[in-house]
């Protein structure tokens, strides 16, 4: 009786698997007191089964009671007094014990069995088959249904969410919700938050590409009006990238037009031109040519039109000089002063040179009366 006491409260102590030895001291029980007992275990385990089943929905418990016996000596064994009932749900309960047993002892295992609906990813056959009422039996296999995905021990179906924001328990109700990439997405804090290298748009996440960074498409990037452009984002043609790269900006093709920095003028306009003022202009003692801001030409200089000739306002008034024959002169009726770079207008240089000696015709008689 010893060893039947041990095997109740191992049997108890264990209810998935448990090992049974009935060892040859306890040779002379009888078989009836066997069976009772073996009766006895089975009703007391399926009873302490049933009150502490697992929060997950379940069938009845299948219970299976198997005796073996060993033979030795070819001493002849007889299995009888089998028992069988039936649960509510069909599944069958039964208990096989042995009449007598044999000199070597016997054997016997004991193992139960959680009937347990399929999870998501099992096989089915019908809809009562698949655990949860999220989930359904399609083509076979247990699935989730439309809005829903499988939790990580397939054990429910989850609801996916719709905005970044929203309450989560798994990763997958974010990424898979958001239709991301399984890193773009993260269930942080039971919240649902962008990942690593992506940031929050219109309640999604999108990667943090700016310009020099790959890309697909050109909604992958998110430098203002950039593109994507041979696989990496860029500012298109007549644009520029603006400061920190955080958009790109028109470039100014003319003087006077409106910017924000040097480069908007310099795209087009050169080295010589600047953002001065919010307007593009030409930098000190360069002019604009037409195309670009060059610096200033001195007399006798060569040149290839007029407009290499043209002087900016620091360099005097003479803007009209013309580009004659390669080299830059002064034009018709003015009057060239090399050492100054300069043009004069001849009329102008004659009413001077008119005041001058009139004033010297002035100022020498009037010396002489003093004599």
């Amino acid at each position: 009786m010893l060893v039947l006491t041990m095997v109740h409260t191992y049997l108890l102590s264990l209810p998935l698997v448990a090992l049974f030895a009935l060892s040859s001291s306890a040779e002379n029980a009888t078989s009836s007191t066997v069976l009772t007992t073996i009766r006895s275990i089975t009703n007391r385990t399926a009873s302490m089964l049933n009150s502490t089943r697992p929060s997950v929905e379940t069938t009845t418990i299948k219970m299976i009671l198997t005796q073996e016996v060993r033979v030795e000596n070819n001493t002849a064994v007889n299995v009888s007094n089998s028992v069988t009932g039936n649960s509510s749900d069909g599944n069958q309960l039964q208990v096989s014990a042995v009449e007598s047993k044999p000199d070597s002892g016997v054997v016997t295992y004991f193992k139960q069995l959680y009937q347990l609906k399929s999870v998501i990813g099992d096989n089915c056959t019908k809809q009562e088959d698949c655990e949860g009422r999220e989930s359904y039996c399609l083509e076979g296999t247990c699935q989730c249904q439309e809005g829903y995905v499988s939790a990580l021990d397939r054990s429910r179906c989850l609801p996916v969410v719709r905005s970044i924001g929203e309450k989560c328990l798994e990763d997958a109700q974010c990424y898979k919700g958001l239709n991301l990439k399984e890193d773009d997405a993260k269930c942080i804090s039971f919240k649902c938050l962008c990942g690593t290298g992506t940031v929050y748009s219109s309640g999604t996440c999108i990667k943090s590409i700016y310009l020099g960074n790959k890309c697909e498409n050109d909604r992958d990037c998110l430098t203002l009006n950039s593109r994507c452009l041979q696989g990496v984002c860029a500012c298109p043609l007549d644009m520029v990238p603006g400061a920190e790269n955080r958009q790109c900006l028109p470039a100014i093709k003319s003087l006077d037009q409106n910017c924000t920095q040097d480069d908007q003028c310099q795209e087009y306009m050169g080295d010589n031109s600047l953002c001065h003022e919010e307007k593009c202009q030409c930098k000190p003692r360069t002019h604009f040519n037409g195309t670009v801001c060059i610096t200033d030409l001195k007399l006798g200089e060569s040149c290839s039109s007029q407009t290499d000739c043209i002087v900016s306002n620091e360099n005097g008034s003479g803007t009209d000089r013309h580009c004659v024959q390669g080299k830059c002169s002064c034009p018709p009726n003015f009057k060239e002063i090399i050492e100054e770079d300069a043009c004069i207008n001849a009329a102008t240089d004659l009413l001077i040179n008119s005041k001058l000696l009139l004033l010297l015709l002035l100022i020498i008689p009037s010396r002489l009366i003093c004599l």
